[in-house]
């Protein structure tokens, strides 16, 4: 996985070399500031398990 990541990062700073190349246009700049926000990485601090002393109670059935 290490090796996969690292390949996948030197391919994204390739493109970070070349998206300098669409400075001229304001179309480019705009493309530039898009890629540039796509590129963060947002850590939301979420994790795909629920504990369970956390797991959502089940809420009660509607009344007929």
């Amino acid at each position: 996985m290490e090796t996969r990541t690292a390949v996948l990062l030197e391919h994204l700073r390739d493109l970070d070399d070349l998206i300098v190349q669409f400075t001229s246009s304001e179309g480019g700049q705009r493309f530039i500031q898009a890629w540039q926000k796509a590129r963060i990485l947002v850590d939301a601090g979420h994790d795909h398990s629920t504990p369970e002393d956390e797991a959502p109670t089940p809420s009660a059935p509607p009344a007929p």
